[in-house]
């Protein structure tokens, strides 16, 4: 929002633009919306590395097998 409409919405300042003109809000209403929406990304980001370690595993499991595999693929 411009800079000079700054105090008629209450919210948290997160920046000012480099001119000055412009002040970049979080509006008030949203913030606890948007708590719970960074919360869900965090979870989400320990389940895809939770998966990944599960199957990274499985393969180390299968080392033998799937560079036995490998080596007959180049021959």
């Amino acid at each position: 929002m411009k800079s000079d409409h700054r105090g008629r919405n209450k919210g948290v300042t997160h920046g000012v633009s480099s001119s000055g003109a412009t002040v970049f809000i979080e509006p008030i209403d949203t913030i606890d919306s948007n708590n719970e929406l960074q919360t869900l990304r965090e979870t989400e980001l320990r389940e895809v590395i939770r998966i990944l370690f599960s199957i990274a595993e499985d393969m180390r499991r299968e080392l033998v097998e799937i560079e036995l595999a490998a080596h007959a693929l180049k021959n």
